[in-house]
């Protein structure tokens, strides 16, 4: 690309080529190979830690899902139970199946802070 600057032609590239006719091949070589290399580096290196930052993500998620599946048991007996005061008109209604309720809250409890602390744990060493 070349520029009329009064009566001269100024190409732009003029300094660059000024420079390579002074390197040596090896040195054209090495510059030629960093300018394509480093742009490689700086985009695999953002690929890497996007695919970091989504498996973390990922990983609390399942997390967040297998505490859900412990709470399901819960979940249906009060439904159930709720189904059941509806159907018979009962506000006081006794809870069927309350020791396995209860039985299951608590694992649930269980599940949460073991859950909590591995989490907590895998965060901390992500950092």
């Amino acid at each position: 690309m070349k520029i009329k600057i009064g009566a001269t032609r100024f190409n732009i590239l003029t300094p660059a080529i000024k420079l390579f006719t002074q390197m040596t091949f090896s040195m054209k070589a090495i510059t030629i190979s960093i300018v394509f290399v480093l742009p490689t580096l700086l985009l695999s290196g953002y690929l890497i830690t996007d695919i970091s930052t989504k498996l973390s993500l990922i990983k609390r998620e399942q997390l967040g899902l297998e505490s859900a599946r412990a709470l399901l048991p819960l979940i249906e007996i009060t439904e159930l139970q709720r189904q059941r005061a509806v159907e018979f008109g009962v506000t006081n209604a006794p809870i069927l199946g309350w020791d396995t309720a209860q039985a299951s809250y608590q694992d649930v409890q269980q599940h949460f802070k073991k859950n909590a602390k591995s989490s907590s744990e895998t965060l901390s060493t992500q950092k």
